[in-house]
């Protein structure tokens, strides 16, 4: 059976190192390598340096005069059953917070007091309170400031010209209905503003905006993924149904650049279409560079027939596969563009006719190709389309020399705010 490793609490190491009378009591009852390997060590090893500085002999000396005093101990033993019955008394007080809370004085003079002579863990655990309570300071509200932080004690945050900026993207009539991360990135791309994301979102809060949420991804999804422009394909159909009017929007998306390749509105659902709209793919982006093209297509009606015909021509390098039957990711990527599109950019009346909605479909598809998308860093479908790979390697729109400088005169701006609170 292998024995278990002994442990010794620091004050028998303590008297080890500094008392000979207990040393050689305790070399009777201790192995003589552990004790060795104390000494060999020493006691800045076990206490720090600071604490091995200190005159250890003559504080042993006193202490060993107190413990022989009979009065001394008396009201020691004394001391510790009023203590307990005070925290006995204490512990069971229903509004122990709002006292403690309405006293907060009187017990952080106590513990400031206490620990001159006392540890301050011991202390913090006899007056029933932690660290956050002892040391909080209360911050000065100030009404200039959204924060109700004054603006020279805590010169780093926004100043209110951010401030301004951020609410004039948020309400501009272009962006009010973006999603939240494309206005930030709008911003940064415009360099107006440089602050992060949680910043950003931070004052969105306190501004009293609602932006449109970014849904969350399903648990254990795993997302089909291209390494670059016009690897991956996929080719969807979604129905507009209006009040005199019912159309199909044929869309090809690129999955690297999430770009819109091209799109067609028709009154009626057939693979011809969908063929044309493939076909005009591969002549404006010249699809046979590339040694083969994978499109994801569902299994609709729509991308079968003249489909299947075009793309098993000897001449087309393009693989059709269909989602969640030859693999086992879905098209959620076209959905999820298409949802964005009927959602924020293609804004439609409900007695619309056929030309109407489809000069809307053009405005809302060329918006959203110029809409900085969070997965690109701030870059549109478009330029991520069109710089690959240059914009791979960009972190940031700023140079470390504009952040630095950015950063400097919104400190200088609001160091000289005049907020009234710390005049």
């Amino acid at each position: 059976m292998k024995r278990s490793k002994r442990s010794y609490d620091t004050n028998i190491i303590y008297l080890a190192l500094y008392d000979k009378k207990a040393l050689q009591q305790l070399k009777k009852i201790i192995l003589a390598s552990t004790i060795s390997t104390w000494l060999k060590n020493g006691s800045a090893h076990y206490y720090g340096k600071q604490f091995a500085g200190y005159n250890h002999s003559a504080a042993l000396e006193v202490s060993k005069e107190l413990a022989q005093s009979e009065r001394l101990i008396q009201l020691a033993k004394g001391m510790c059953h009023l203590y307990s019955g005070y925290k006995a008394i204490v512990s069971k007080l229903p509004n122990l917070k709002k006292v403690c809370s309405d006293n907060k004085k009187i017990i952080v003079d106590t513990f400031h007091a206490a620990a001159l002579y006392l540890p301050k863990n011991k202390i913090y655990k006899a007056l029933g309170v932690s660290y956050d309570f002892i040391h909080y300071k209360e911050v000065k509200k100030c009404a200039a400031s959204i924060l109700n932080k004054c603006f020279k004690k805590h010169p780093h945050q926004l100043s209110n010209i951010d401030v301004k900026t951020i609410r004039e993207y948020c309400l501009h009539p272009i962006y009010k209905h973006w999603q939240g991360i494309s206005i930030y990135w709008q911003m940064m791309k415009d360099k107006k503003l440089f602050c992060s994301k949680t910043t950003f979102y931070r004052y969105v809060h306190k501004l009293g905006i609602v932006l449109s949420r970014k849904r969350n991804n399903w648990k254990n999804y795993v997302p089909i993924v291209a390494n670059k422009p016009f690897e991956i394909l996929h080719m969807d159909v979604t129905p507009i149904v209006l009040n005199n009017l019912k159309g199909y929007l044929y869309l090809i998306v690129d999955n690297f650049s999430r770009s819109i390749l091209a799109h067609e509105f028709s009154k009626t659902i057939k693979s011809f279409t969908s063929t044309k709209n493939l076909i005009q793919v591969c002549r404006t982006h010249n699809l046979s560079v590339n040694p083969y093209v994978t499109l994801i297509t569902d299994g609709g009606s729509e991308n079968k027939g003249y489909v299947n015909r075009f793309v098993n021509l000897p001449c087309v390098n393009i693989i059709k596969k269909i989602a969640q039957s030859d693999i086992t990711s879905s098209n959620s990527l076209i959905e999820s563009v298409i949802k964005q599109l009927k959602k924020y950019h293609i804004k439609i009346d409900a007695n619309d006719d056929f030309d109407k909605v489809t000069i809307a479909i053009d405005i809302g598809i060329e918006e959203y190709e110029n809409k900085p998308l969070d997965v690109h860093r701030g870059y549109s479908p478009t330029e991520a389309r069109l710089l690959t790979p240059s914009f791979q390697n960009k972190e940031t729109f700023f140079s470390t020399e504009e952040i630095k400088t950015m950063r400097e005169n919104r400190r200088k701006t609001n160091k000289i705010n005049a907020c009234g609170t710390c005049r």
